[in-house]
């Protein structure tokens, strides 16, 4: 008890002080929900701007279905482009040619190798 006698938290009561902490854990929970996005960037390929921890989820409501969410990306945005679910940044190939391409591509070698699925792997 000598310790929790000798501290004093009467500073937080100050609104400065609350100010801050509170601009804290907001900029820590957006960037927490947004660190996954940081590898699309850097790729430069289409794709739909995501939402910090929700990424294209509601446009998944918009359209009704996943299918028809894929299939107007394809037509906007063409073969190669990004999408995320929640958090997962996801690079979608719809065409067979072009995942041996984005396989062999030195930008996306950091993609495959960080965001490789459990149950999956590479094409080779």
């Amino acid at each position: 008890m000598g310790f929790l006698e000798q501290t004093s938290l009467d500073f937080l009561a100050h609104p400065a002080a609350i100010a801050s902490l509170v601009l804290l854990v907001v900029l820590f929970l957006y960037w927490y929900g947004t660190r996954g996005f940081a590898a699309l960037k850097i790729l430069n390929v289409p794709g739909p701007k995501p939402i910090p921890f929700l990424g294209n989820f509601l446009e998944a409501r918009k359209y009704g279905a996943l299918h028809i969410m894929h299939l107007d990306y394809l037509k906007k945005y063409g073969k190669l482009y990004t999408l995320c679910m929640g958090g997962k940044p996801s690079l979608v190939v719809a065409d067979p040619l072009r995942v041996v391409e984005a396989d062999n591509d030195q930008r996306f070698s950091k993609l495959s190798q960080s965001f490789r699925s459990s149950k999956g792997g590479h094409l080779r």
